[in-house]
């Protein structure tokens, strides 16, 4: 049995459809500089150390998808792993600059 072909599109090529259809598809966003954060109520966030990022590489899965950032766990837990120190020395840094929380990373809609 042969494959069903159907018809190909044509291509668009008139510059006034294609404007319209990006921006429909992506339409502009007005940039916000007045963004607000309270400030976390709490004490000092204690340092992130090398053994409690050690720890965790323990207990991320090879086998998992990987995030959003496309970075398979085995490079990611690898890349810790040479570079421990590093590793924690960029994550107390977004700790301390609230990095993770202008991200909305563990906040609740």
């Amino acid at each position: 049995m042969g494959r069903f072909r159907g018809r190909s599109s044509p291509q668009i090529t008139c510059p006034t459809l294609l404007l319209k259809i990006i921006q429909g598809l992506f339409p502009q966003q007005e940039e916000s500089t007045d963004i607000f954060q309270t400030p976390l109520n709490v004490p000092a966030i204690p340092p992130v150390t090398r053994d409690e990022l050690l720890e965790i590489c323990g207990r991320i899965g090879d086998n998992k998808a990987p995030g959003l950032d496309g970075v398979p766990n085995k490079a990611l837990k690898l890349a810790v792993k040479s570079k421990p120190d590093m590793f924690a020395e960029l994550f107390e840094a977004c700790m301390s600059e609230e990095y993770f929380r202008r991200l909305g990373v563990g906040t609740s809609a």
